[in-house]
């Protein structure tokens, strides 16, 4: 549905979007993530067509976004930070004014369907200068969805809403990925992990990493599994030396914690072998093991690696 190749976007002598490629097929919730400046916005707007891209090649629903921009348009709906709202318009005659900028052909159909999708049934002839925020954005993406387009762009979608509005606001995102490819850029690392099946992490312009956040983590922490692991029944010093005996272990182990119930940790290749291994070896030693725990990177430590300073300077 979405297909990106070696984009690249200068604002003089700043490199805001640097060779971004990858796919997105239709159906997908992808986040997009990156620090402030990392270049999520230029890239969303040149996929919109808002912006264009100095390099690279780009192509929504099969067509190229260069040649054919004003058809690409009526196959995305973009919501960007600030919703393009007329406050002194209500809910209704904004909807009419965007589906008919749109050439929305059933008009009224179509302001029905938005309506309820986004439940802004109870609203329709209030002026959106007195909705509250959360409405404002309710709104905001009734004029995204009015012309059923089969892309879906949103930019920090759920700032500034309150809790509950926020997890409706995700409720409404997951109902519209199952038939529409959604790109979302989010600040909110739990947004990202609560609806996206995939991320793409930016950083000075370049896509760090892209794939499942689990995956992703898995291939920063490495092939071997970390146990952190409390017994009872030895002192530190005799379980490190009974430890470092193990078949499979990985490098020596540690001693994080001294006393009547020792804490260690150390590796395995994998975390069938550990915990084999270690539950042997505890019935071996007849100690009892109090926890048994495998460290797990979460989205913001992947986030947090992703996004240092990067080393080599970028140049346009």
């Amino acid at each position: 549905m979405i297909k990106v190749s070696h984009l690249n976007r200068t604002y003089g002598d700043y490199l805001a979007v640097a060779d971004v490629s990858f796919e997105i097929p239709q159906g997908q919730i992808v986040g997009l993530l990156g620090p402030n400046g990392a270049g999520k916005t230029t890239l969303m707007k040149i996929l919109t067509g808002y912006h264009y891209s100095d390099t690279g090649e780009a192509w929504i629903d099969g067509l190229p976004l260069g040649e054919e921009l004003l058809e690409v348009q009526k196959r995305v709906g973009y919501l960007p930070e600030s919703a393009p709202l007329y406050m002194d318009l209500t809910v209704r005659e904004y909807l009419e004014f965007i589906g008919n900028l749109r050439e929305v052909q059933d008009l009224e159909g179509a302001i029905t369907r938005v309506l309820k999708l986004c439940a802004l049934e109870g609203v329709e002839y209030k002026s959106i200068s007195h909705l509250s925020k959360g409405f404002r954005q309710r709104v905001g993406l009734a004029q995204a969805i009015i012309h059923d387009p089969k892309v879906l762009i949103l930019d920090e979608p759920t700032t500034g809403l309150d809790p509950n509005q926020i997890l409706e606001f995700r409720d409404l995102i997951r109902t519209l990925g199952k038939e529409k490819t959604v790109i979302l850029s989010t600040h909110i690392l739990q947004e990202v992990e609560a609806i996206c099946e995939r991320v793409l992490i930016l950083n000075k312009g370049r896509i760090m990493a892209d794939g499942k956040a689990d995956e992703i983590a898995r291939e920063l922490k490495g092939s071997a599994v970390v146990y952190t692991l409390q017994v009872k029944g030895l002192k530190g010093s005799e379980g490190l030396k009974s430890l470092s005996t193990l078949p499979q272990i990985v490098g020596k182990p540690d001693l994080l914690q001294d006393g009547d119930n020792p804490v260690f940790k150390l590796s395995f290749p994998s975390a069938v072998e550990g915990g084999e291994k270690l539950f042997d070896w505890a019935v071996a030693q007849n100690v009892k093991i109090i926890s048994l725990i495998p460290e797990t990177l979460t989205l913001e430590d992947v986030f947090a690696e992703l996004t240092k300073e990067v080393v080599s300077e970028i140049r346009s």
